[in-house]
């Protein structure tokens, strides 16, 4: 009777060392599968450490990067602002130009008809000139005329006078 219940004790001690060996295996398995995790664990720490640091890195760039364009925006801003500042200055500066160039047109029209006017007149003045230049003529003419009919009528009295004297001796001769 000892026998059956040692030969079931040694199968069951073999048993139990078979499955004793097996949770071993099982184990050195799962501390494997274990290490394996924990050195992949260790591994995507490390791998997030340099994540992060260069998560930190790039938002740190981000920023720099934000910070630029803002401060590009804000130049471009400035200098579309001073852009149209400008323009408005240049329009300006344009129109009053513009006004310039029709009050110098206006000036210039005004002087052409002035000399127009002026050389109209005289030219005017230039045949007035030589309508008086004939007036004097004729008026010369009349004016010696009549200083020939005035030294002629200053002859003709003085025979006048000379004759009636003769006529008058003549008388006096013919009385006596």
């Amino acid at each position: 009777q000892v026998m059956p219940e040692l030969e079931a004790a040694r199968a069951f001690a073999a048993q139990a060392g078979s499955k004793v060996a097996e949770a071993e295996a099982l184990g050195a398995a799962a501390k494997a599968k274990c290490d394996e995790v924990e050195a992949r664990g260790k591994e995507l720490q490390s791998t997030l450490g340099l994540q992060a640091h260069q998560l930190v890195q790039a938002q740190r760039g981000r920023d720099e990067a934000e910070a630029k364009f803002q401060k590009a925006m804000e130049q471009l801003i400035s200098a579309q602002t001073t852009h149209k500042k400008q323009m408005v200055e240049y329009e300006q500066k344009l129109q009053q130009q513009g006004a310039m160039v029709t009050q110098y047109n206006e000036l210039r029209d005004r002087f052409r008809q002035a000399r127009q006017l002026a050389s109209n007149a005289e030219q005017r003045t230039l045949r007035a000139e030589a309508k008086v230049q004939e007036r004097d003529a004729v008026v010369a003419q009349r004016d010696a005329a009549l200083v020939q009919a005035a030294n002629e009528k200053a002859e003709l009295m003085r025979m006048c006078n000379e004759l009636l004297t003769q006529l008058e001796l003549s008388k006096a001769k013919a009385a006596r």
